[in-house]
């Protein structure tokens, strides 16, 4: 990618994307899959997957799966579908109460 492509993904972000290797469950409309977030922000995230049973503006339910040595923890979300790439979907979250734990998931600052 350019830097002037590059520059103008930037400026149209609304918030700061952080990178993320978490795996997550998506499911809605009676259609399931799976992926790997590449990258996470405040108001979205990244997932890479094969799967391509969403469809541009549809609310996708998303658990996130965060391991620990000595635990698993879900998170659930609602998002929706604003990119569609070969490479994944690009998810606007609806709520993301949590979202500060999925960034940084042992609580370090």
């Amino acid at each position: 990618m350019s830097k002037t492509n590059q520059k103008s993904e930037q400026e149209r972000r609304l918030a700061r994307r952080n990178s993320a290797r978490l795996s997550v469950y998506l499911s809605g409309e009676s259609k399931s899959g799976r992926g790997i977030t590449r990258d996470i922000s405040r108001q979205g995230v990244f997932v890479q997957t094969n799967w391509r049973g969403f469809f541009l503006g549809a609310r996708v339910d998303l658990t996130f799966v965060l391991k620990e040595p000595s635990f698993i923890k879900l998170r659930r979300y609602a998002a929706i579908v604003i990119r569609r790439s070969a490479g994944g979907l690009g998810l606007r979250f609806c709520t993301a109460p949590h979202l500060q734990r999925l960034q940084n998931p042992r609580g370090i600052r």
